[in-house]
Order: C-alpha cells, then sequence, then structure tokens
C-alpha cells in the first residue's frame, strides 16, 4: 500500500496515497478523517444521494451496484436498463412478440385475427387478404399492441399513453370515440377522449411490480354517423419494482 508520510509538531503520521496535506499539516480527503492513532474512512454510502440503487463503502472510497437487468452508467451511480430484446437479440415464438420491461423482457402473446398478418416493428396486425377476397379487403377491423414499461412510484393523474385510431389510408380519423372494453376497477388506469386520441392515465400512484393488460376499442364513424372503422388496442403496462 502507497502512504505519503508527513512530518507534524506531534510526530510522524501517515495518510493513505491521494490525500493531501493542508496548510496546518493534517490529511485531508474525501474518503478519509485522520483520527490519532491513525485514520479513519469516511462511510460515502450513509449519504443515500451517492448511489441511485446500492452503494458498497470501500477502503478510501465506496462502488455503487445495480439490480440485475440493469448496467451501472459511465458517471458511476446511475442505472439504465438493459434493453435485452434488442443487445440480446430474443426470438420469442410464434405470434408473440418480446416486450422489454424494466429490469427484465417477456414474451408476450400477440395473435393477430384470421387475414392479417403481425408487423414485427411497430406491433400492428396488418390485413394480408387473399387474392379476390373482396369481404376481407373491405373488413373495418384492426388491432394494434401497445407495450409500455414503467419505473414504480408513479404518481396519480400522468398521462402514459395516447391511441390514435387510423383510417386504411393511414390518416388519423377525425371522428373517433376510445371505450375500455374490459371494466376492471382493481387496475389503477382510466381512459378519456381527448383531441380525437384515447388517453390512457394512472388513477393512483403505481406502487407494485406488476404487468398489466388492458383493452381498450376505437369506433370511428362516418360522417352519416354509422360505423366505418372499429380498432382494438391491447395495451400492456409493466411497473418496474424500482423507481428508474
Amino acid at each position: 500500500l502507497l502512504l505519503r508520510m508527513l512530518h507534524t509538531a506531534c510526530g510522524l503520521k501517515c495518510c493513505f496515497f491521494s490525500y493531501y496535506r493542508d496548510e496546518y499539516s493534517r490529511c485531508r480527503a474525501s474518503g478519509c478523517k485522520l483520527r490519532s492513532p491513525g485514520n479513519k474512512d469516511i462511510d460515502e454510502c450513509e449519504n443515500r444521494d451517492t448511489c441511485q440503487h446500492e452503494c458498497r463503502n470501500t477502503l478510501g472510497s465506496y462502488q455503487c451496484t445495480c439490480p440485475s437487468g440493469y448496467r451501472l452508467m459511465p458517471n458511476g451511480k446511475t442505472c439504465q436498463d438493459i434493453d435485452e430484446c434488442l443487445e440480446q437479440n430474443i426470438h420469442c415464438g410464434s405470434n408473440q412478440m418480446c416486450f422489454n420491461t424494466r429490469g427484465s423482457y417477456q414474451c408476450i402473446d400477440t395473435p393477430c385475427p384470421p387475414n392479417y398478418r403481425r408487423d414485427p416493428l411497430s406491433g400492428f396486425c396488418l390485413k394480408n387478404c387473399p387474392a379476390n377476397d373482396l369481404e376481407c379487403a373491405l373488413s373495418t377491423y384492426a388491432l394494434e399492441y401497445k407495450l409500455v414499461s414503467l419505473p414504480f412510484g408513479i404518481a396519480a393523474n400522468q398521462d402514459l399513453i395516447r391511441l390514435v385510431a387510423y383510417t386504411q389510408d393511414q390518416v388519423m380519423h377525425p371522428r373517433t370515440t376510445f371505450l375500455m372494453a374490459d371494466e376492471d376497477p382493481t387496475i389503477p388506469f382510466a381512459l378519456r377522449d381527448e383531441n380525437l386520441k384515447g388517453v390512457v392515465f394512472t388513477t393512483r400512484p403505481l406502487q407494485e411490480p406488476k404487468t398489466y393488460r388492458m383493452r381498450v376499442r376505437a369506433l370511428s364513424y362516418s360522417a352519416d354517423g354509422n360505423i366505418e372503422y372499429q380498432t382494438t388496442f391491447i395495451v400492456y403496462i409493466a411497473v418496474s419494482a424500482y423507481p428508474y
């Protein structure tokens, strides 16, 4: 161990390497206090703001750690979720999508209706009609999957996602209403119409690590009041065990 020797009026004293002597011949450093007859390490981990997750005190310093599924950022303090779906190139089974949650991932079922196929990038079920199938071509039904990953502790009345219904020409439909297809009073979410969008928001703080599944139906009307398009959104909302 490298030491720096300091002569003081009271005799020979030592401090660990990288500490310095001030104008009063005292050892100074963020990780050590000089107390006769030697040094006492400062526990930086006593400060709760030192690390975002967990702090491990070491001699003269400290080390931050992150939970499984997270990596330590270059600043040595904060944690970042690892996108296993992307970085590990996770391939789920047929009619499934890889859902990156905070700290992990899930393979979720995303079946499409007959004559539809799932776009692996957008999650949309796209119409894939056989040739000359007029009934399929005129179908007004669409299905979309939405995946939302959230940290622990999101407050009540926070907007989470905005749902939009499109025409077959991929233009936002000008006359659409949204409603919850599954009325479940136990889930901490609700839905409201706002500027032709369906807004999913929290009704109470998210204080439980859990994955929720919701169905939202969008009804789009023609100018004369007839249903022109029907879109069903399957929304998965995963809440982490950690506030990051």
